[in-house]
């Protein structure tokens, strides 16, 4: 039988960068490497065990962009129970202030929005862990 993976609790279940999981002494380079997670994109991991969906592709853009970037099109719909609106392999759609600079990132579609974009309480830009 192979041995458990290492999963610090901290982590588990999680979304997380794995610069910070590694500066905080959690896991080190090679763990970070096991079957016990799955990187998402740069710098982003998942415990392996999360279910691969569009959210969780979101939660892992989301770990990569500033406040005041919202969840927009396909992946909004997906977010508010549209199950057939996006999959784990799809862009991910995020609308961004006109005065933010985001550069272009693969899996990330940017569209850009009117000024007064404010995350309200309870939307995904606010949910950010």
């Amino acid at each position: 039988m192979p041995p458990q993976p290492h999963r610090p609790d901290a982590l588990t279940w999680q979304v997380f960068r794995g610069s910070t999981a590694v500066r905080q002494g959690l896991l080190t380079e090679h763990q970070l490497r096991s079957g016990a997670w799955i990187r998402l994109r740069h710098d982003v991991y998942a415990d392996a065990r999360l279910d691969r969906d569009h959210a969780l592709a979101c939660r892992a853009a989301l770990l990569r962009l500033p406040p005041g970037v919202l969840i927009a099109g396909p992946s909004a719909a997906y977010l508010h129970g549209v199950d057939h609106a996006a999959t784990f392999t799809d862009d991910v759609h995020v609308l961004v202030p006109p005065q933010m600079r985001i550069g272009t990132q693969r899996g990330l579609r940017l569209h850009v929005g009117g000024a007064n974009l404010a995350p309200t309480s309870g939307s995904a830009a606010s949910d950010r862990r």
